[in-house]
């Protein structure tokens, strides 16, 4: 092949790639101008999903916010139904505990109330306790818990060591023969049933308030509370009395 024939052949060559090199271009699909609006719109879907999910998750929490605002309210109107189920007025026994229980007693969930509150005034009336100095004793040992764990204390009448038990801090070894015969317990563990325990606390009150005024005693209020404790202690009466006076004082509010 001459020279001649052979750069003829190579420009040939050379025009067909760029011809075709022209004819591509011709197509969109390789131009920018044809990718631009594409990559905007992908970008525009891109913010629209995460702006969907942010109003998703504030959605969330808006909707925990209320249901909290809910349970919150459905608490407060819980609170108003026991109240009203127990249909008082102001100056009554009822009422004091009621509202002592409702606001200063939190730990104690609302749907124990109704049936703490009944058990204390049954009790009371049954071994003839007034209610509030009941209810005061219960506070004073336990601020009404039956799992509360009492300190260990030497009795000298019975020689040992002994350990009250629950909300009235009952001394078993000292009172189990008497609260055997006379109550509806039958054993040591009833104590830890918190029902149990209450009547045990109010029979053990009736006892130690029919006995003689102790002569350290300045009246029988003050008698019974030592001879609950086992000695006239000035701290657990003052504690005790103190509570009953705040009660009273819940009349007038």
């Amino acid at each position: 092949m001459k020279m001649s024939e052979k750069l003829d052949e190579i420009n040939n060559k050379v025009t067909r790639i760029k011809n075709h090199q022209d004819e591509l271009a011709k197509h969109d699909v390789y131009k920018l101008d044809f990718w631009l609006p594409m990559l905007r719109d992908i970008t525009l879907c891109v913010i629209l999903i995460t702006l969907s999910y942010l109003i998703v998750l504030e959605f969330r929490d808006v909707k925990q916010q209320l249901q909290n605002i809910d349970e919150h309210q459905a608490q407060l109107i819980e609170e108003i139904e026991i109240i009203k189920e127990i249909e008082l007025d102001k100056k009554s026994n009822e009422y004091v505990l009621a509202h002592d229980l409702l606001f200063n007693q939190t730990h104690i969930k609302e749907e124990e109330i109704a049936s703490l509150l009944n058990q204390i005034f049954a009790c009371s009336k049954k071994y003839e306790i007034d209610p509030l100095l009941l209810y005061s004793v219960l506070w004073n040992e336990s601020r009404l818990r039956n799992d509360v764990t009492h300190k260990t204390t030497y009795v000298k009448k019975l020689q040992k060591n002994v350990t009250a038990i629950g909300m009235g801090g009952v001394v078993w070894d000292f009172w189990g023969d008497e609260i055997i015969k006379n109550t509806s317990l039958t054993s040591k563990n009833d104590l830890y049933i918190k029902e149990k325990n209450i009547e045990a606390t109010a029979f053990i009150l009736n006892r130690v308030y029919s006995k003689p005024i102790l002569k350290d005693a300045k009246n029988r209020t003050e008698s019974a509370l030592g001879r609950y404790y086992g000695k006239i202690n000035v701290n657990y009466i003052t504690k005790v009395v103190s509570k009953m006076i705040y009660l009273e004082q819940l009349r007038e509010v």
